[in-house]
């Protein structure tokens, strides 16, 4: 019984130590439309439950496609991205 509990406590450590990453964008700001009133709030609650949980949060908003395509293509690259992880 003790051997079991002893693997799933490694097992659980090593989870934890694993380095967990997201990427948030709330865009409510487009060319042809109306702004939408809840990306930007959403984004932002979204950004910080994923803090909460542990995860490095690179966030922003209203972004254009360029604005956008930079940190995935980039990982971080020169975006203008709050980082949260060093990439």
């Amino acid at each position: 019984m003790v051997a079991p509990c002893v693997l799933l406590l490694a097992l659980a450590a090593a989870a934890a130590a694993e380095t967990r990453v997201a990427l948030v964008i709330g865009n409510g700001a487009y060319a042809n439309l109306d702004p939408l009133k809840n990306p930007v709030n959403d984004a932002s609650d979204i950004a910080d439950s994923l803090r909460s949980l542990g995860f490095e949060v690179m966030s922003d908003t209203n972004l254009t496609k360029a604005g956008m395509t930079a940190p995935i293509g980039e990982r971080g690259g020169s975006g203008n991205l709050d980082r949260g992880a060093e990439w």
